[in-house]
C-alpha cells in the first residue's frame, strides 16, 4: 500500500489490497467495468456473476482498490510471473477508473507510484494488453513508454 500527495481534489490517492470487507463494493465495480467494455446488448448478468465468482479464487491474480481520502474510484487487478529469463513481471490484467473521476490524473498517478514499487521490488517489466480499437487506453499507457515487444493474434475457434 502506498500513498501519494496530491495537488487535485483529494489530498491523497493510494492502492488498498482487495479484502472480504470490500468485496461487495468490488463486484458493483467490476460490473461497471464490464458493462463499459461491452456493448449494451451483449451486457450478461450472469456471465457477470459466473466472472467474479470464479474470479475471487483465483489467488494469483493480486486485487487492488484504487482509493482517495474520501472514495473508491476504481481498480487494479495485476499477477506476477517469471519470464523466460526468471526474471520477475508483473501483468496487469484489469485497471479501471470509474468515468467520473477521470481526466484528474488519479491513473497517471497510482500507475507511477506503482512502477516505483515495482522498480523497488526488483521486477523488470509491466507487461498490458490492449485492445486495437480502445484508443484512449493506448494514449494513457504511452506516457508510460510503452513499447510494443509482440503482438497477440487469436483464432476463432467455432
Amino acid at each position: 500500500i502506498f500513498i501519494t500527495q496530491l495537488k487535485k481534489k483529494y489530498k491523497k490517492i493510494y492502492l488498498e489490497h482487495l479484502s472480504l470487507k470490500n468485496k461487495r463494493l468490488f463486484k458493483s465495480l467490476y460490473k461497471k467495468y464490464f458493462l463499459e467494455l461491452s456493448d449494451k446488448k451483449s451486457f450478461n448478468q450472469k456471465l457477470i456473476e459466473k466472472i467474479l465468482k470464479k474470479f475471487f479464487l483465483k489467488k494469483e491474480k493480486v486485487k487492488f482498490l484504487i482509493c482517495t481520502d474520501s472514495n473508491i474510484i476504481g481498480f487494479l487487478i495485476v499477477n506476477f510471473v517469471k519470464n523466460i529469463y526468471e526474471e520477475n513481471v508483473c501483468y496487469v490484467n484489469d485497471f479501471y477508473i470509474m468515468k467520473e473521476f477521470r481526466k484528474n490524473g488519479y491513473a497517471t498517478d497510482v500507475i507511477n507510484k506503482f512502477i516505483k514499487e515495482l522498480k523497488k521490488k526488483h521486477i523488470k517489466e509491466l507487461r498490458l494488453e490492449i485492445l486495437n480499437k480502445n484508443y484512449l487506453a493506448k494514449k494513457f499507457w504511452n506516457q508510460f513508454k510503452l513499447y510494443k515487444k509482440s503482438t497477440n493474434y487469436f483464432i476463432k475457434v467455432r
